[in-house]
């Protein structure tokens, strides 16, 4: 069934019908002919009830599982902490960096343009040609990267 096809009333349906029955998303979605996630997906926006999970633990694992909690619940009392920490007590965000002002170029600047890309221990390797006054490539470079605006108009050639 495509997705425009999803959403018939047929297919609402019996998706319905099989979610009343207690079958399986899996089974829900072979019949219906889409995926577990739509199904899921389309169950959760119409609102139908939810399921208890279909994983049984043992009394033992579940006891398991409390005790684990209760543990941890007092392992944080005594280092000093509440479990689970209050929402007005979790850690704040990091401070954002301060922001970095451009260096102004000059006519002394040397090209920027990387010659040799570095990265895990090798260094960057520009050009280091003197810069067009108040550009940041020399003029062989400024060249390459700049089109002409005959270029860029409608119709010109590439």
């Amino acid at each position: 069934m495509s997705g425009a096809e999803w959403a018939t009333e047929h297919a609402l349906a019996l998706l319905r019908k099989l979610w009343g029955e207690g079958k399986s998303v899996r089974e829900i979605a072979q019949q219906i002919g889409v995926s577990r996630g739509a199904v899921v997906a389309k169950v959760h926006r119409i609102g139908l009830p939810g399921r208890p999970s279909p994983i049984q633990r043992s009394p033992e694992a579940q006891a398991a599982r409390a005790s684990e909690r209760l543990r941890r619940a007092a392992v944080a009392r005594v280092m000093g902490e509440q479990w689970p920490r209050a929402r007005d007590q979790r850690p704040s965000l990091p401070k954002p960096l301060p922001a970095v002002e451009p260096v102004p170029r000059g006519k002394s600047e040397p090209c920027c343009w990387v010659m040799v890309e570095g990265g895990r221990g090798k260094p960057w390797l520009y050009c280091d040609a003197p810069s067009l006054p108040g550009k940041p490539l020399c003029a062989v470079h400024h060249a390459r990267a700049i089109k002409p605006r005959e270029l860029l108009v409608k119709g010109g050639s590439r």
